[in-house]
């Protein structure tokens, strides 16, 4: 059989979260550095290395205005996905409902699923659309948590401070704690996302290197905030064994001197738009009003009604050599979209565009 010319084409994938891009020289030197350190053969310190542990409390500060207390309000974690489990895991709250936008990352509802709490899809749209009263949905929240992702992934939703004080009111009104992924905060068009610590003294907040600084393989973060609910992460968390000493130092120069972000922010700036303006011409539909804001994500609606279904799409571009993550994947209110990364040079989209375009017009 003659294979066709799309299938002989290398793959742009465009369909993951983790950056193509090296971690900045600097950084990758360092860390091989600190490798050869006699202490990078033995244990680290189950909670974190001091100079990492500081390296948090001067960015939050620095960036976030939000002061931390060293000793009690961060635990250095194993990147995000670890460290959300471990801290609905120390709520304690079995069976308690985890509200969340929807579409969403894919990984939280196995998550919430892993914590035994009950997953609450809600409609993003809903949000959007001003259908949602927040104090309605806190309520219905309560003795649970409310999960949110600042900036949201796969749409690109960016909260505003207005909606994060309403959060905050109305989570303590009703016993409902509140936990913050905030991977893709500096990832943003314009305005900075706002930490939801400078509004809510009882959340907790998540973070880590791997997108800020293309470095999602050293699998490093952290989780900070209200330190009773840290206290109770650390108990358990500790059993991990801690994050490898090498990995921590270099993500403490990381954060102390935010080597590079800006650069890759205006990368990340310049991608969005040579591809929100590639995918306009082919009849996707792209929102940058509400949606497509910040993170390393374009979130695009399908073009034609006979292209109702995100998997069929999907399937089409990945047999021109183009992969991407169809909406379904990503629950409520994610068929009819697809999800395209920012994770590769203008160069290699100018080329995926334009496979898109002969698979589109088939």
């Amino acid at each position: 059989m003659t294979q066709s010319k799309s299938s002989l084409q290398l793959s742009i994938d465009l369909g993951v979260g983790d950056p193509a891009d090296a971690a900045p020289d600097l950084l990758r030197r360092e860390h091989a550095n600190w490798i050869l350190d006699p202490q990078s053969s033995h244990y680290s310190l189950p909670h974190g290395e001091p100079r990492f542990i500081q390296a948090i409390v001067g960015y939050y500060e620095r960036d976030h205005g939000v002061r931390l207390n060293p000793q009690m309000d961060i635990c250095v974690t194993h990147g995000a996905r670890p460290a959300l489990v471990f801290a609905l895991l120390s709520l304690d709250r079995l069976g308690g409902p985890v509200g969340y936008l929807s579409p969403a990352y894919v990984g939280f509802e196995p998550i919430i699923r892993k914590a035994r709490m009950t997953p609450i899809p809600i409609s993003i749209e809903t949000w959007l659309n001003g259908e949602l009263d927040i104090r309605t949905l806190l309520c219905g929240l309560r003795g649970g948590a409310f999960l949110i992702n600042n900036p949201h992934n796969p749409t690109g939703l960016v909260m505003s401070p207005d909606e994060l004080r309403e959060i905050a009111r109305w989570a303590h009104e009703y016993d409902v704690r509140v936990m913050s992924d905030a991977v893709y905060a500096e990832l943003y068009d314009g305005q900075r996302p706002v930490s939801m610590l400078r509004y809510d003294s009882c959340a907790v907040e998540v973070f880590s290197i791997s997108k800020t600084f293309r470095a999602c393989g050293w699998r490093v973060g952290a989780v900070v905030g209200e330190s009773n609910w840290i206290a109770k992460f650390k108990s358990y968390y500790e059993e991990m064994n801690g994050v490898p000493f090498a990995a921590q130092m270099t993500a403490a120069s990381a954060l102390e001197q935010m080597i590079e972000v800006g650069r890759f922010r205006s990368e990340v700036r310049a991608r969005r738009a040579v591809l929100v303006e590639g995918l306009r011409k082919h009849g996707f539909t792209v929102d940058t009003t509400s949606k497509n804001r910040a993170g390393m994500f374009v979130w695009a609606l399908l073009p034609t009604r006979s292209l109702s279904s995100s998997v069929t799409v999907a399937t089409r571009l990945a047999a021109a050599g183009v992969l991407v993550s169809p909406g379904s994947i990503f629950g409520v209110g994610g068929e009819g979209a697809v999800r395209f990364s920012l994770n590769v040079e203008t160069s290699a989209l100018h080329e995926a565009i334009d496979r898109i375009d002969n698979t589109m017009l088939r």
